[in-house]
């Protein structure tokens, strides 16, 4: 009888961990996934766990693109373009509102409304016209590092939704519903996959 119970737990929680992946591309990307993933629970850490794996495949997915234009200032543009569309220029948009919100004079709880502005300001386009720059000339003279920075980006996003406390009073992350020893696990592990994604370039 207790066999049977953990087994059935041991097939739930790889259940768990094998839905997490789609989930968790779905969450990071446009990639359309079909309904009936999201029709079952899955803890949050099963899905959290997959965020740096995603990160490698956007990465290769690019890398891949670019080494069509081998050699052509034309490669680190098409990436560019391609890694805005896979992840639905999510991230660029969030640094935008960041950039937008620093540079509004008043109390954080001002600040914080800005975020909230689907409108992007003066200074946040500025900052995404010198990021985006930066991005090409980095991946013009390292073209490799395409499949590092979004296994790095993805673990930092789970580390600090594990580790750090949400902005909005009242609010909570979904790093922020797991138990500690969770949390500490998921913060390990994605340390882990960042450690190795840097290690063959070291």
């Amino acid at each position: 009888m207790l066999r049977d119970s953990l087994e059935d737990k041991a097939l739930r929680g790889l259940l768990s961990l094998l839905l997490g992946l789609p989930r968790a591309v779905g969450f990071l990307t446009i990639i359309p996934i079909p309904k009936a993933i999201w029709r079952f629970s899955v803890p949050t850490d099963f899905v959290l766990v997959w965020f740096p794996v995603v990160g490698l495949f956007i990465g290769l997915a690019v890398y891949g693109t670019m080494a069509v234009f081998d050699h052509s200032s034309l490669g680190p543009v098409v990436g560019l373009a391609l890694w805005a569309l896979i992840t639905g220029g999510l991230h660029l948009d969030g640094l935008g509102d960041v950039l937008d919100g620093l540079a509004r004079r008043g109390t954080p709880k001002e600040r914080k409304e800005v975020l909230k502005d689907p409108h992007i300001g003066s200074v946040g386009a500025a900052g995404l016209t010198v990021f985006l720059l930066l991005k090409y000339g980095a991946l013009s003279a390292a073209p490799w590092g395409v499949m590092v920075a979004p296994v790095v980006g993805r673990s930092a996003t789970v580390i600090s939704m594990c580790l750090f406390p949400y902005g909005r009073p009242g609010e909570r992350t979904l790093g922020a519903s797991l138990w500690p020893t969770r949390r500490a696990l998921v913060a390990s592990l994605s340390l882990a996959v960042m450690a190795l994604s840097l290690w063959p370039f070291g």
